[in-house]
């Protein structure tokens, strides 16, 4: 549920009623699947989808050689990961799906929303440099004591240095300020966001061969 939402059932009735079969399926340790999330990123997210792949396949009810992967954000990075590597795939559909690496991704990101939300200029580039100093030791501190140690201060003294205003953009009060921190390290150091952050999906796009429909909101 996106918002109140629910996309992707909205889009698997939809094709169901086309007469095109979906099989949609939990992340690992949601549900009855098993598999750790804490501890999963999204190499073990594409062979889940793989793995889909071949249980559709599988079926007497689906064509197996007319079977795709429709991936949205994340999904449309796992996506081409999986059809560059596999002959099983026969198309590939991106929804909202990445061309950059996560660091750029997330800075551009955090740049667009903050100014939409109409903030300082001045405040915008200072956020802005907190998380690359953050990414950088995410990138290239390989001891996890040390990186977490690294980030922790780095986040600390964000922390202080920020204004009211910021902290009220943030919701920080003084009795939260303690959790912030300890929300954002366990983030910034958990396995997905590290892989996140430094892979580039251009290879495996460039390696695609099958049929491609890629959707981008323009807003």
């Amino acid at each position: 549920t996106l918002l109140g939402h629910k996309p992707f059932a909205v889009l698997a009735d939809h094709l169901t009623r086309a007469g095109i079969a979906v099989l949609r399926y939990d992340d690992l340790g949601v549900g009855s699947s098993g598999g750790e999330f804490a501890s999963a990123t999204s190499v073990e997210f594409a062979g889940d989808a793989e793995s889909a792949v071949a249980c559709l396949r599988d079926r007497p009810e689906v064509d197996r050689d007319r079977v795709g992967i429709v991936g949205h954000s994340e999904g449309g990075l796992i996506a081409p990961m999986v059809a560059s590597r596999s002959d099983a795939v026969a198309f590939v559909v991106l929804l909202a799906g990445p061309g950059m690496t996560g660091e750029e991704i997330i800075l551009d990101q955090s740049r667009r929303i903050a100014e939409a939300d109409g903030a300082d200029p001045a405040l915008v580039e200072r956020g802005l440099e907190v998380n690359r100093r953050l990414f950088e030791v995410i990138r290239t501190e390989a001891d996890p004591q040390e990186r977490r140690f690294r980030a922790r201060a780095i986040l600390e003294e964000a922390l202080w240095s920020m204004t009211p205003e910021e902290r009220q953009m943030q919701g920080i009060t003084e009795e939260t300020s303690e959790a912030w921190v300890n929300i954002q390290l366990a983030q910034l150091t958990s396995p997905w966001f590290s892989y996140f952050l430094t892979y580039d999906p251009v290879p495996a796009l460039e390696a695609t061969r099958v049929p491609v429909l890629a959707l981008n909101g323009e807003l």
